[in-house]
């Protein structure tokens, strides 16, 4: 470990530098090495958040996609984040929290590439179903994302989805239950840190009984104080006990909390009084991403930031570069008008200094494209991720044993799949729109496939029932949105394409690569139904293999449906 004197680094920084330590912003895979020298000259930040799907952010408030980055070797991201650290070092003279969401799946994951070995989501861990396979699936994931460069997650998300309607958690949870919720997620930090890469509870102190996004609006969560102590605070405190290094922060009002004004992220008590008083958290603090329409369109950017480091926060996330200068500027003007103080400031600096002394950060980056290999999508890994998947697939209806799929009752399987945004970012020809067709194909060699748009357009439609009439059976995935786009339904117009397809004659199937609460919005005629909990290739090759018969079922609901759905439920199929 690198022998690094703490308090030397902090009386040599200005108040400047000090500040910008506290903020979290953003380099993206669009950008170069020129580029992020450039960034880091200019604002000398703690640490960012990488994204290699976009060009470059126009952040507002939520993700614009601005145009796919290239489909690159995933070694040659490592080397890129190795010399990007070099470059923050020899500039700033303190290296970079590097960090990224990743709550398991394709869906929330940068990292949608081959030969990356992707878990299912935190809600198919659920399915699964055993505390080890939440370490398992923790473990896999962060070798492969510190051999990358990696050295934090912004996550797990250890919110209990107690909302069924909850447009922003949904599959991020475990389940719909505390317990279950935060004896996996205490797997899963348990694992990230064991790895030596830094974890986050998020989002503090709960998001999961939400029928808004924050992404999207502000929203005030009036439940009794009550409510907080049997749910929302199970997985946060058995996350603190864990150890685990840092919490974020929710951009959610909760007045039971002491607070009917200001939103958690911002709120001196939520963060002094429950957080580090009653929750007894030490570790660093910091916010959702400042810049989501839940607190820039109520405060305004670098005003908020100046609040958030009053009340308490460590860190803002913040995704937007352009925006930090002027939120230095705010949080000067009020450690000014001494509504902060500057002990105070040091004293997180110093939290943020000593975490990455501990994670090892201040050693010198090192890059060899043998090692990435080595730790990166291996046959190993492969087999862990095929039995994690597996272990987490399920069907929750299977009328007049539609399933398995054998070919002595079908031969020309129509699949159905709308497309998603988060197979467009993966820009992989090997994770593209045919994957769960492509395992289809290995059963039933005439499978037909169509991509169709979300909603399908006139002509779309047109060639869907057109296609109908050539196939013995109709598969319909039914992929779930992704957490950032905001509240829209994405199911709805599926959900009307499937009336018309049940009326069409065909028996029809449907995949859910999401949250399986959408199963009980189906068409009534819908013969079967089984959940992938993702969309990346294991998982869709296993509910493949589940539906065919050729693996027994052995995830259960992890959620409460309804009285035919159960959570613990699973339809039984027979082998194929």
């Amino acid at each position: 470990m690198a022998n690094v004197e703490v308090q030397g680094i902090l009386d040599g920084m200005t108040l400047e530098q000090k500040i910008a330590q506290m903020f979290i912003g953003s380099v993206s895979g669009g950008e170069d090495l020129d580029q992020a020298k450039q960034i880091f000259q200019t604002l000398q930040y703690g640490g960012f958040s990488y994204s290699y799907i976009f060009e470059y952010f126009i952040r507002g408030g939520n993700y614009i996609p601005c145009g796919i980055s290239k489909m690159i070797p995933i070694t040659e991201t490592a080397e890129f984040l190795c010399d990007v650290q070099k470059a923050a070092i020899d500039i700033i003279g303190i290296p970079l929290i590097i960090t990224a969401d990743q709550e398991g799946g394709m869906e929330e994951s940068l990292y949608r590439r081959e030969p990356v070995v992707l878990t299912p989501t935190q809600m198919g861990m659920g399915s699964a179903g055993t505390p080890q396979d939440a370490y398992t699936a923790g473990t896999l994931t962060a070798v492969q994302w510190k051999a990358v460069g990696m050295n934090m997650f912004l996550g797990p998300c250890v919110d209990v989805n107690s909302n069924p309607k909850n447009p922003e958690i949904s599959h991020r949870s475990f389940s719909d239950l505390p317990e279950v919720v935060a004896e996996m997620s205490e797997q899963v930090i348990k694992a990230y840190q064991d790895q030596g890469v830094i974890a986050t509870a998020k989002h503090f102190p709960g998001r999961g009984n939400s029928g808004t996004n924050a992404h999207a609006e502000l929203d005030v969560l009036d439940m009794p104080r009550e409510h907080f102590d049997e749910v929302e605070f199970v997985p946060f405190r058995r996350a603190i006990e864990a150890g685990v290094e840092t919490v974020m922060l929710a951009h959610t009002i909760y007045p039971a909390l002491g607070d009917d004004k200001l939103p958690a992220s911002l709120s001196p008590t939520i963060v002094r009084d429950v957080l580090r008083g009653e929750l007894g958290f030490e570790g660093v603090i910091y916010t959702d991403d400042i810049t989501m329409f839940a607190v820039s369109n109520n405060y305004g950017i670098p005003t908020a930031c100046a609040m958030a480091i009053e009340a308490g926060c460590d860190m803002i996330l913040m995704k937007v570069n352009e925006k930090i200068l002027a939120s230095i500027d705010a949080i000067k003007k009020s450690i000014k008008a001494g509504q902060i103080s500057e002990e105070q400031i040091d004293n997180s600096v110093r939290r943020l200094l000593e975490l990455k002394v501990k994670y090892g950060c201040f050693e010198e980056p090192k890059f060899s494209k043998a090692d990435v290999l080595k730790k990166v999508g291996t046959p190993e890994q492969v087999k862990t991720g095929r039995q994690l998947a597996r272990r987490a697939v399920l069907a929750v209806k299977n009328a007049g044993d539609i399933f398995p799929l054998i070919p002595d009752r079908f031969t020309c399987p129509l699949v159905i799949m709308p497309r998603d945004l988060g197979v467009v970012a993966a820009n992989d020809p090997d994770r593209s729109h045919d994957m769960f067709t492509n395992f289809l194909r290995r059963y039933f060699p005439k499978t037909i496939n169509m991509v169709i748009d979300q909603p399908p357009t006139e002509h779309q439609l047109y060639e869907v029932e057109g296609l109908v009439k050539n196939a013995d059976v109709v598969v319909l995935v039914i992929p779930g949105q992704v957490s950032a786009e905001g509240t829209s339904d994405g199911a709805n117009p599926l959900i009307k394409l499937l009336d018309d397809l049940v009326e069409w004659g065909r028996p029809v199937i449907v995949i859910l690569t999401s949250a399986p609460y959408v199963a009980a919005r189906l068409n009534e005629k819908v013969r079967g139904i089984a959940c992938s909990f993702s969309i990346n290739p294991l998982s869709f090759e296993a509910v493949v293999d589940l539906i065919c018969g050729k693996i027994p079922p052995h995830g259960k609901l992890p959620v409460h449906i309804n009285d035919s759905m159960p959570r613990g439920f699973s339809a039984p199929i027979g082998s194929g």
